[in-house]
């Protein structure tokens, strides 16, 4: 049997000691952790995403980072390689071989790839969810132009990814850089959501209000302007913007519990399958907005990483093996057997 062992998973047996992390996980019962690794009928393997994580994490500290290189080298049996982050058995050996310098410039190329991916992930769960508010607004108002709407919205979410994407790399090159970037993407998140819903809502009431407008374009800007500033539904985001900087009870309360797919979500669904998403990780971006919806949780980037590692999840033959909450509440929601083992690996 293949057994993934998630980032969390891999430090566990790379030992918490050798990553200088002063408290080990105490919910693992090591004996029936050491019986799964060691058992000769599972192969141990690691995703690539585990290495991003790790070359990443500890990009200060080369000797970690060359004890965990060859540790991988001689005890994982296989690499995953997801192909959003391609990592071959063959880097290990040039890693190892390079001097302090080299290695730190090549960590920081792989940073700026992670980067990359990140931000494109993020983008990706961003327009799901404008999908989500642009399904809810016409279903307030019954004479809208769906037809029409939807194949403008069709043109517009290249650019729309793509400007979004932008934002989010240079956030989270300064969060990496001041080595805090869970809170800044946190943060930034919500004012990316403020702009990004702001200025789309008030694009679906220009175009329902001039479906096939022949005014200039300055009339246009400045009827866009208009819009965004007066329109009741807008005054309630700027206001929750304002007052408290969280968008995450607005969006409750706007989405309701309506998260059967629409035309646009399915539309965005098969636009991301052809970016190279897969299946399972659209789930799980389904699910992380569920719980937004359903439970006022908030975006973090650790969702971005768990939609990453759950690529492993679509072959059937493969267990996963991870420590995090969310990534095991997921897997208990797609009834996958993995949630199995982790289980027996904890301590009762």
């Amino acid at each position: 049997m293949r057994i993934v062992l998630d980032t969390n998973a891999f430090y566990a047996y790379f030992g918490e000691k050798n990553l200088n992390i002063l408290t080990p996980n105490q919910k693992i019962d090591r004996d029936k952790f050491n019986d799964l690794i060691s058992s000769p009928n599972n192969e141990i393997v690691i995703s690539t995403v585990t290495i991003y994580e790790f070359l990443v994490k500890f990009r200060d500290d080369i000797q970690i980072i060359r004890n965990g290189l060859l540790f991988i080298k001689n005890n994982i049996g296989k690499i995953y390689i997801d192909p959003i982050m391609p990592f071959e058995v063959d880097d290990f050996r040039k890693l190892l071989a390079m001097s302090d310098s080299n290695l730190s410039s090549t960590i920081n190329n792989y940073l700026e790839k992670k980067i990359d991916i990140e931000a494109s992930y993020s983008s990706y769960f961003l327009g799901l969810l404008v999908a989500q508010c642009t399904d809810m607004f016409l279903k307030t108002d019954t004479n809208f132009q769906t037809s029409q709407v939807l194949m403008t919205y069709l043109q517009c979410v290249p650019n729309n990814i793509m400007a979004t994407k932008e934002v989010f790399v240079l956030a989270l090159r300064d969060g990496y850089n001041l080595h805090d970037e869970e809170k800044v993407v946190k943060d930034r998140f919500n004012e990316i959501i403020y702009e990004f819903l702001s200025s789309w809502l008030s694009f679906l009431e220009l175009v329902k209000i001039h479906p096939s407008s022949e005014l200039t374009d300055i009339e246009l800007h400045n009827l866009f302007e208009k819009i965004k500033s007066e329109n009741h539904i807008l005054k309630k985001i700027h206001r929750i913007q304002r007052e408290k900087n969280n968008l995450s009870e607005w969006i409750t309360r706007y989405i309701h519990s309506s998260l059967e797919p629409s035309d646009f979500v399915k539309a965005l669904r098969c636009a991301l399958k052809k970016r190279g998403v897969n299946e399972i990780q659209i789930k799980y971006m389904d699910w992380i907005l569920a719980k937004m919806v359903n439970k006022g949780a908030k975006f973090s980037k650790n969702d971005i990483l768990d939609m990453l590692i759950a690529f492993v999840l679509k072959d059937s033959d493969i267990v996963l093996i991870s420590f995090d909450e969310d990534m095991q509440d997921f897997i208990e929601n797609i009834k996958h057997v993995s949630l199995n083992y982790i289980n027996q690996v904890y301590s009762r």
